[in-house]
């Protein structure tokens, strides 16, 4: 029978320092284990610096070794204490509770061990944990995970329901591309719009100074119906399931374009690819979708351009058209 493509996700993992932007990632991590019927894990890492003496004394304990068991057990009632607002009878849940030197070194081990198809975190963490979560933690993860990672910060509220506008940015390459096939399925789970958002940042060659132009799209009249044509082909060609959709163009550098569009449309949540640069390539290009994560006030999905892709095909048959 002939193929189509799904969205499959086997095993999520929610990480938690017990901040409101962990709270608000939780609720996401549980609504999309439920939706695809994943497993999910939830971790918190016990880093060995961490601050944890001003939530617990260290004075009653003869080690430290059992200071951290004792820790390690009152942060595993704080995780129950956690889901307790919420319907958890239908998910799979497992809690893990893991010690290292920081965080992301932890958390990266736990997806690399463990087949972790989709990561949810929240991106900066509670005064007495701040270790855990804070920004460089989430972009290290974002960096170097061979998955998905779904990242919310605590500067607005961010409840399943008001997921109704999808931001994804577009530079016609086979990574946003991919980014906007996941963000197609991603868009159907939580019954959003997408806004598709192409910037333009070609430089204006210094000759045209002098005639005082400095825009491409004074110089280059129809680059804006070109680039929309453009967006509605890759839209129309990427498949899954139908959406509606916006078209925009703008320009400027695109880190801060595709903020200040997220914060001036009402985007709820921003979709995009990640190409995972390391070393002295990352220092010198650094990382659009890594300055989005640290300055987005909406959740951010970011979708790997190496490792693991969530949409997957699968052959269809006349079960499955009826389940």
């Amino acid at each position: 029978m002939k193929g189509f493509k799904m969205l499959k996700i086997k095993k999520i993992l929610y990480t938690t320092d017990f901040s409101e932007c962990a709270d608000q990632a939780l609720q996401h991590a549980l609504f999309l284990a439920k939706k695809y019927k994943a497993n999910l894990d939830i971790l918190h890492a016990t880093v060995f610096y961490g601050n944890y003496e001003s939530l617990f004394s260290v004075d009653q304990y003869p080690d430290w070794q059992t200071y951290f068991d004792s820790v390690e057990k009152s942060l595993d009632s704080m995780i129950d204490k956690s889901l307790l607002p919420f319907d958890t009878q239908k998910i799979n849940i497992t809690k893990i509770q893991k010690r290292g030197t920081t965080p992301a070194h932890v958390i990266l081990d736990h997806i690399l061990k463990n087949e972790v198809d989709l990561v949810v975190m929240g991106t900066h963490g509670r005064p007495h944990l701040e270790h855990f979560f804070m920004g460089s933690v989430a972009e290290k993860v974002v960096r170097s995970a061979p998955c998905p990672v779904l990242t919310l910060c605590g500067y607005e509220k961010s409840s399943i329901s008001t997921i109704n506008k999808i931001l994804v940015p577009i530079d016609f390459s086979d990574h946003s591309k991919n980014a906007l096939l996941h963000a197609k399925h991603v868009a159907s789970s939580y019954e959003a719009k997408i806004q598709l958002l192409h910037v333009i940042e070609e430089s204006v060659h210094p000759s045209f100074y002098a005639a005082g132009e400095t825009s491409v799209f004074k110089l280059m009249p129809k680059i804006d119906s070109i680039s929309k044509q453009n967006l509605q082909k890759i839209f129309s060609e990427a498949g899954g399931p139908q959406v509606d959709v916006e078209f925009h163009i703008a320009e400027g550098r695109a880190a801060n374009e595709i903020i200040n569009f997220a914060e001036n449309q009402n985007s709820r949540m921003i979709v995009m690819p990640t190409h995972g640069l390391t070393g002295f390539q990352h220092f010198l290009l650094g990382s659009v979708a890594e300055k989005v994560v640290r300055m987005a006030k909406c959740p951010v999905l970011t979708v790997k351009a190496f490792g693991k892709s969530l949409v997957q095909s699968q052959n269809r048959d006349t079960t499955a058209m009826h389940n």
